[in-house]
């Protein structure tokens, strides 16, 4: 038995986030699906992260054990094959039997971007956020600094036993605008603890904020 740590990429558009749901699809079921066509049966598989429905990821990591001795070289093409074209398997290698995609990440990014202009882009259509105002990003950097530092933010998290009276820390910064001016992006990176109610919190506030 092999433990496989696999990095993907996907354009989450039509997907009903990472996590199966029984009310759609989602990232994990198609992955699953092209895993099983390559090496049949496999079991602990684990995502890094929960993402919700419409997220993109860059960079998401899963861990897998499989018993099949297809050399790791080879399984990135071959899981290629079976995944549909929003989603592409970047990376695939063996690591240490124990390790956890999830509890063994050393961080999360988030990163939230604004189409700022008075004229929609169709090409940002579900990757940006079209807000036609002038953004005040002085007091945006003021506002995103109350999010530094370690916070307790249990109370918007799903919790199991090794989340619990846990406290994230977080590093917030606004990103220098590119494409004319006109694209605006507030990057978030957490510490391995946990960073799903972190990334709630900020995704709710950077929307209500800007409409």
């Amino acid at each position: 038995m092999r433990n496989i740590l696999i990095t993907i990429a996907y354009d989450g558009k039509r997907f009903h986030g990472w996590q199966i749901q029984k009310n759609g699809i989602t990232v994990q079921e198609v992955f699953q699906d092209a895993l099983k066509n390559v090496v049949g049966e496999y079991k602990d598989l684990k995502g890094c992260s929960r993402t919700d429905s419409r997220v993109h990821a860059n960079m998401y990591c899963i861990s897998v054990k499989i018993s099949h001795p297809i050399p790791v070289e080879r399984l990135k093409p071959a899981l290629n094959k079976w995944l549909p074209e929003e989603v592409v398997c970047t990376e695939c290698r063996e690591v240490d039997i124990n390790f956890h995609a999830r509890y063994d990440c050393k961080s999360k990014q988030y990163i939230y971007k604004i189409w700022n202009s008075d004229t929609r882009n169709p090409f940002l259509n579900g990757y940006a956020l079209f807000y036609r105002y002038k953004l005040d990003e002085k007091l945006l950097n003021e506002s995103a600094q109350a999010f530094v530092g370690k916070h307790d933010f249990t109370s918007f998290c799903t919790l199991d036993k090794r989340e619990r009276h846990k406290k994230t820390g977080a590093r917030v910064a606004l990103l220098p605008r590119n494409d004319n001016n006109k694209v605006f992006f507030i990057a978030f990176r957490t510490p391995p603890e946990d960073s799903t109610g972190v990334a709630h919190i900020i995704e709710h506030t950077v929307l209500c904020g800007s409409r």
